[in-house]
This record gives C-alpha cells, structure tokens and sequence, in this order.
C-alpha cells in the first residue's frame, strides 16, 4: 500500500469500568487492551474485522449476540471532532480482494471522546448461536480522515498466526477495491468484539499473558518482575492473589492486588512483583508466579495458563564481566530481504568497531550453508530470513529483523548486562595440509558452582566469500530505505562477510567446562575446526560462546580474525612405520604389493 500504515500509542482513558455485578453478559472477542491506532498518510476507506469461530459457536451455542462492540478512537492532534461515522458489519468471509458476502450492514457514531473505551453497537436484531450455525465475521468500516481522527484501534499485541482474524483492509488509491490481509503479528488484532448474553460463561479465571522473568539478578536485592493478567471470565475481577517462589526449594509467598477499575473480559493488567533474592543465590536460580486466586476464591484456570517460570543467572554485585553481544542472523542468498542484515551488519560494525558486537551470517538452504549450523534452523528460526536472534535469549529479545536501528537499541541493554565468566582466545595451531585449525582459549569465572552445565562453542567465520548473486527486494518501487540497495537490480553479485563455516557443537561441547568451578578459577579449552570449506584462511575469524547448556543461552562470547591471532604449526606426532601393515578393510597382509594402499603403524602409505 502507498498509503503508510503506522501504529501510534493513543493518550487518553484506560480500560473501561465495567458494571459492579456479573449480569450475564460479556464482551467477547481476540484482541486484548486498546493501545494504539492506525494512522494513514491521506484519506481512505479502512476496516478491521475478526473471526467467531466454528469453535466459538460450539463454546457459547444457546446465548446470543446482541451487539458489536468497538473501542473508539481519538480526535487528531488540532481536531475538535467529538464523534466520527463507522459502519458495522457481518460478512461470511474474505476473498483474495475483501469481503465475499456482507450480511449485515449499519451505521454508527464513534465517541471520540472516550478514547480506548469500547462503545456498543446494539445488532437490529439478537442473533441466536446455533450449534448449526456457520462461522461469521463481525467488523467496523470508516472513511478514515487521519486530519480529524485516528479511528483504527489495535491492542498492538503479536498475535500466533493460527488465531482466527486478525484482518485489517485498506484501499489503496481511489477506485480501487479494498484489500484485506490478516495482520495479527504486525499490529495486534483490532479491538473489536461482541456482546454475548447468556448464563454458562466460566467466573473467576484468569491467566498469564506474558511474564518477563528477567535473565539476570542481583544477590541481596528486590528483584523487579513485570507480568500481564488477562481477564478470561465473564464476571469482572476487583482482586486477584499471586503466589511466587524465589529458588525451587523456597516457601510459597503471595501478594494481592486491588483494581481501582475492574478488569472486563478479556482485557489485561500490567503488574509488577518485587521478588527478594537472597544473599547466598549464585548461579540459575528458578523464579516462578501463579495466579492462585481471583476475587477472593481459587482461579478455575489450568496450572499452565495461568503461571510462568524461568532460570535466571544470580550474581553478587560487581562481580560480573563485561557480555558481548552475538548477533546470529539466518540469511540466505533466495531472501530478497535479506540485504536488510548486510546493511545493519555493516552499519553495527562502523558504530562498534571494537569486537563487542559479534555477527554471524548462518546461511539457510543455499549453497553457503553448514550442516554444523542446522540446529539454528531448528531451533530458532524454521526456514524464514532475515532473522536476528541476539546471545540466543529468546525471552528477552525474541526474533527480530536485523535492522541497524533493532540491533543498536538492543547493544546497550545487552552491554550493560554483567555476564558469569570472560573469554579469551590464547592462539591457534593451523594445519593446512590437514585443512583444520585448533583454537585455545581461556575462560576465567566471576563466581564458583558445583552443579553446573556449560559448554564451549567454536565458530568458524569467513570474510570476501564469492562473489555470489544475493536477491534483492528493496530495488523495487516502494520499497523501504536501505541505501545503495534500493538503486541495484533484482540480482546483485556481491562477497559476503561473516558467512558461518563451521560450529563444533551448536549448544556447547558438554565437559568443555566443568560441573564444579571455584570462583575467580580460570578453565582452559581447545576445539578443532574444519577449513576445507574455506576460500581464504586469513579472510576468517573465530568466534568462542560459553553457552548455559541449562536455558540454551549465549553466557559471553569473544571473537577476534586469524590474522590478530599468535599462529603456530601442530606437534607432529613421529609416524610409526614399523610392526605388521593392514588393508584398509583391516586384514594383516605379509608384503604390499605395488599399488596397494596399506596401514602400518599409525601411517597410511601408498606402495608405488
């Protein structure tokens, strides 16, 4: 679309009061709390919609819908507007170019001075949920005039693509039909939902939504955690009563929480618990909530909706290392969008020259990829590109694309993390006639443990591979800004930087470091690594992660080019010619005949 779609967070009201009793009555839907609008460039026809499913029909068959509910918008900054005209609507489904069938049509005023609050739009007449019933969807239409309001409200949320709706339309130029495409990962769902009437709706449920179990805490401190309650009841929640534990062996504590304004159906809160972290903690210290009550009275929601754990890292104060940030970026030369992570690379590069910011391009299903590297593909990223994931922290910074504006608000946050242990890279062995080459490293801990599982990973990187020919989008017309790319053709030939040749263990070599460390205790380490895939030696670095083998995290990591490294040939271990020879199936023969290839001591040789 031309017409620049851009999610802006709304000021105004927060969540609606709802009444003081359950009277039967909820407003259901997929989207979560109203955070922000859609804001368009000019003016244009704009709509969202969402799914009640075959599912949905089954679940609340015998009640009745009797409106649409949609949260209103907000006047434009100089708009003196009160109200704004919408359109509501049923339809039985979308086509590759909008809505197959509308149902139902009717107008609505939206209330532009209650932003973020739902508004109901009472149907003409109730409409009864049969088992027999065939899934529906329920939407909201607008000319929208971005000088007067911001009407298209979304929760902004990143939804699972396998949830129903989700759908936003837009035209593009006038004249043109209105095109819809489901949305839900990138701007949330639209907050839009109906009213259902009815008795049989679950009380006194709710769950976790998300909680940010933080990855590192310090001993002898309140260890902030944020997390999100959503509503999954009819009835409001005026209380509800978390339990948490600080370590797995812990004692139970609890904390209550009062709402000022009830928490409706399916809305959400944000609430935070200072959890104590004692003195004596050091190492992975597990953190857990669970929602236990709501109201006064036991959550009827399942264990695992409605609680949430993590292994945190527990250090004394000031006695952490500096962490590096390792940016692993699956890539390939079919993404036509990939020249996105070459160009943040470069631009993270020029900003932190310094060997802090570590890339790694892994190559997926081209002919630069590495079997060594395909639990990345398995484990974090399946077959889409560009993908950054930065230290392998899913929870923190989850997957992202590898923009020089993502990585470098990342860099600090990761920085200014203490990490358990520093690396170093002492020198290399090259065997070029074996093509391999051994790294030693050392690693030095900021605490002692005797229950640990750490491993060391070995990566080899290689600079100027190629040139091969990298697709690229951003030549086309209306493509995003990404420098020189947006002025080259379809098909570039380039060398590529940073490309993966080879790890020796995707989640660290178990036993590269020991289950039992004394703090300040420096552990030595060597791997091989393969370099018969290498165009040039001296064009590659090595990279060394101390991976937590426990939460798949990258602890630290250091990386630094061949050519800065103190080199030096193998021992050669003397050849033994001596004693019987063998075939190479194993047989003892008594004299090689000419031509045969024959072992005889630890030495292959050819008798010519």
């Amino acid at each position: 679309m031309k017409k620049l779609l851009i999610a802006i967070t709304l000021l105004g009201a927060s969540l609606a009061a709802a009444a003081d009793t359950y009277d039967g009555s909820i407003l259901y839907g997929y989207s979560t709390t109203p955070a922000a609008a859609l804001q368009f460039t000019s003016p244009t026809e704009a709509g969202m919609a969402f799914q009640f499913t075959e599912s949905d029909i089954q679940y609340f068959k015998g009640c009745k819908i009797t409106a649409i509910a949609v949260a209103n918008g907000a006047a434009a900054a100089g708009s003196t507007a009160t109200e704004y005209p919408v359109t509501l609507f049923t339809a039985s489904g979308f086509n590759s170019i909008g809505i197959a069938e509308t149902t139902l049509t009717y107008e609505g005023t939206m209330d532009l001075t209650a932003p973020k609050l739902y508004k109901e739009y009472a149907l003409p007449e109730p409409l009864e949920i049969t088992e027999d019933m065939e899934p529906i969807w329920f939407g909201m239409m607008a000319d929208c005039d971005p000088s007067v309001a911001n009407v298209m409200m979304f929760d902004s949320w990143s939804h699972p693509v396998t949830t129903p709706g989700g759908m936003v339309g837009a035209v593009d130029q006038e004249g043109d039909p209105m095109i819809w495409t489901n949305q839900s990962q990138v701007f949330g769902f639209g907050c839009i939902r109906v009213k259902i009437e009815g008795k049989n709706f679950p009380a006194n449920e709710a769950s976790m939504l998300d909680c940010m179990i933080p990855d590192f805490v310090e001993t002898n401190s309140a260890q902030p955690v944020t997390f999100y309650v959503r509503n999954e009841a009819g009835n409001d929640i005026n209380s509800l009563t978390v339990s948490y534990q600080v370590g797995k062996d812990s004692e139970p504590m609890t904390k209550t929480y009062e709402f000022q304004n009830p928490l409706i159906y399916n809305d959400y809160a944000v609430l935070e618990l200072d959890m104590p972290i004692p003195a004596e903690a050091q190492n992975n210290l597990l953190l857990s909530l669970d929602i236990t009550k709501i109201n006064g009275e036991a959550n009827t929601a399942t264990e695992a909706s409605r609680s949430a754990s993590g292994l945190c890292l527990a250090m004394t104060p000031g006695t952490g290392f500096s962490r590096n940030m390792v940016a692993e970026i699956a890539t390939g030369l079919w993404c036509g969008y990939c020249p996105m992570g070459i160009v943040g690379v470069g631009q993270m590069l020029a900003a932190h020259p310094d060997g802090t910011f570590i890339p790694i391009a892994v190559h997926i299903d081209d002919r630069l990829s590495t079997v060594s590297y395909n639990l990345f593909q398995t484990n974090f990223v399946g077959t889409s590109a560009p993908v950054l994931i930065v230290n392998r922290n899913m929870e923190r910074y989850g997957k992202r694309n590898p923009t020089f504006e993502i990585m470098n608000a990342m860099y600090p946050v990761v920085r200014a993390t203490p990490a358990m242990a520093s690396i170093s890279i002492d020198g290399l062995e090259v065997d070029a006639a074996a093509k391999k080459i051994t790294v030693n490293t050392s690693t030095e801990f900021a605490f002692g443990f005797n229950d640990g599982d750490y491993g060391l990973a070995y990566v080899l990187t290689e600079n100027n591979v190629g040139p091969y020919y990298q697709t690229n989008y951003f030549g086309q017309e209306g493509a995003p800004e990404m420098g020189e790319w947006n002025t080259l053709p379809e098909q570039v030939e380039i060398l590529f930087n940073d490309v993966a040749r080879q790890i020796n263990l995707f989640n660290g070599v178990a036993g590269s470091v020991p289950t039992e460390v004394a703090s300040g205790e420096t552990v030595k380490g060597s791997a091989t690594l393969r370099t018969n895939t290498v165009q040039d030696v001296d064009n590659c670095s090595v990279t060394v992660m101390l991976i937590n083998r426990t939460t798949g995290r990258i602890e630290n990591a250091v990386s630094s080019s061949v050519s800065a490294l103190p080199i030096s040939a193998p021992v050669a271990t003397p050849a033994e010619t001596s004693g019987p020879a063998y075939d190479l199936l194993g047989r003892k023969i008594s004299s090689p005949r000419r031509g045969q290839i024959y072992i005889q001591g630890n030495k292959k040789i050819a008798n010519y």
